[in-house]
């Protein structure tokens, strides 16, 4: 088994040094975020965190943004993208999670704390305004716009 994690993370590390293309800054407030191309979509392999008074963090302690990213509700989500870059909608989900179930090497940070997950920009068709989120497991599922999960944009290609 040890041998198995050793390979594991041996193929995360070369995955993520030959697949993390570039950083780009956010213009608004100088942080740098990882992104890669994975399969068509270029993705951020870093959780946003861009301080606006909507953001939490766990606990409420700051460092817990600096390590995970930042946490938004719903409306918040689907403003906080930088310039070119918007909220994944469920096609780009979909997606992702078939390159990566395909690649099998690594997740590119897809992990989130227990209980959370990531926005995604569509909305559930019912009465009810529930908006998507991706679990670990990269599975779409509906929740009430209330709640805090993190944000990864995708970038806006022509």
């Amino acid at each position: 088994m040890l041998k198995f994690k050793n390979m594991f993370a041996l193929l995360f590390l070369v995955c993520v040094v030959a697949c993390v293309d570039k950083v780009f800054t956010d213009e608004r407030d100088g942080k740098e975020y990882r992104y890669a191309k994975l399969g068509t979509q270029i993705w951020m392999v870093d959780n946003l965190n861009y301080d606006i008074p909507e953001r939490k963090c766990y606990d409420d302690a700051e460092e817990m943004c600096d390590t995970y990213g930042g946490l938004y509700d719903w409306e918040t989500a689907k403003q906080v993208c930088p310039k070119g870059w918007h909220l994944p909608h469920e096609a780009e989900w979909h997606a992702l999670a078939e390159f990566m179930q395909n690649k099998k090497a690594d997740n590119y940070d897809f992990i989130a704390p227990e209980l959370s997950g990531w926005w995604g920009s569509s909305v559930h068709p019912s009465d009810f305004e529930y908006s998507s989120y991706v679990n670990n497991d990269l599975k779409l599922l509906f929740t009430s716009p209330l709640e805090l999960y993190f944000v990864r944009c995708v970038k806006i290609t022509d």
